[in-house]
């Protein structure tokens, strides 16, 4: 699996070999409510809009927790989509207006070895 943050000055990539179907990993990272499983950080609590990521453009929203010092503040935050190939890739990023944006834009690659393993 190729996992990309990226913003104007730094790209962060990490890459994995799963034994999964490029399609199955394609369900899971086009399903909001289940990209808490992929947050290393543990910021995403849940996800407000349900079912499928499929198109450029369409907005979805993570309920994220944000520590800032010793306060934690619990906010919805919306996303949009910002690249959509089937079965091959997916990219996200927050609006630039949004407080969260930070210029960061998240992209899950996917590249099908065989039948049942994918590097993402």
């Amino acid at each position: 699996m190729l996992f990309t943050m990226s913003s104007p000055s730094l790209t962060v990539s990490v890459q994995r070999i799963v034994r999964a179907a490029a399609s199955d990993v394609f369900v899971l990272i086009t399903d909001p409510a289940r990209h808490s499983l992929m947050d290393a950080t543990g910021s995403i609590h849940e996800a407000i809009t349900r079912g499928p990521l499929r198109e450029v453009g369409q907005p979805f929203v993570h309920r994220i927790a944000v520590e800032w010092g010793d306060q934690v503040t619990v906010t919805d935050v919306e996303y949009k989509v910002s690249r959509f190939v089937p079965e091959r890739s997916l990219e996200w990023s927050a609006p630039e207006h949004s407080p969260f944006s930070l210029g960061w834009r998240l992209r899950v690659d996917l590249d099908p070895l065989d039948e049942l393993t994918t590097r993402v």
